[in-house]
């Protein structure tokens, strides 16, 4: 299943080498909730393998959306059974709220060109 938040990086953090074919890079995304700040939320998700490298180009306080899976394992340790869960993400871009500077801004449209049938027109306006 995927899914998709939007919000602001808060932290990010330095990525972890899990085992030697293994690495995994944490963020934490503020979402914050406009009708009772108090309960804004601190979400965090998780790259891992080749995705670590997408965070290089982010940093703290900009504003993001990303695409995510939510996985979770089973795992048994001292004959208790215990689960956890990931938000795995695999894609982050650059949300514009307002005018936000941390945006990498987007050429201009050109007007189309003026097709003229030759005639030339001598009106004043």
């Amino acid at each position: 299943m995927s899914y998709s938040i939007k919000g602001k990086i808060h932290q990010i953090s330095p990525e972890k080498q899990v085992t030697e074919k293994y690495k995994t890079r944490d963020f934490v995304l503020f979402v914050e909730n406009e009708k009772a700040p108090e309960y804004s939320d601190y979400i965090t998700l998780q790259f891992s393998q080749i995705y670590c490298d997408l965070l290089d180009k982010f940093e703290v306080g900009q504003n993001v959306e990303v695409k995510f899976d939510v996985k979770g394992k089973r795992y048994e340790k001292n004959g208790e059974v215990k689960y956890f869960n990931t938000l795995s993400a695999w894609k982050i871009e650059f949300v514009s709220v307002g005018t936000d500077p941390q945006k990498p801004k987007q050429p201009q449209q050109q007007p189309p060109p003026v097709i003229s049938d030759g005639v030339e027109d001598d009106l004043p306006f």
